[in-house]
């Protein structure tokens, strides 16, 4: 929130599991619409090459979504 309040657009990064939990903090915080990047699964159980293929496909375009939206 630090970053947004200094005017830089920020995403969280966040694994399926805690999706509800990231959003309802960050709610908390004061942000009406937080950008957040989900991750589908577990980044710790998934292997290297999955872990970068759901990054790239994934993550990385939501991410992007996110920036976009703060524009």
């Amino acid at each position: 929130m630090v970053a947004e309040q200094a005017g830089v657009p920020a995403v969280s990064i966040v694994a399926s599991s805690f999706l509800q939990l990231g959003r309802a903090i960050a709610q908390g915080m004061g942000l009406k619409e937080p950008a957040i990047a989900e991750y589908r699964g577990v980044p710790l159980i998934d292997s290297s090459d999955t872990l970068r293929d759901k990054v790239e496909r994934e993550v990385l375009p939501r991410i992007l979504d996110g920036w976009a939206q703060r524009d």
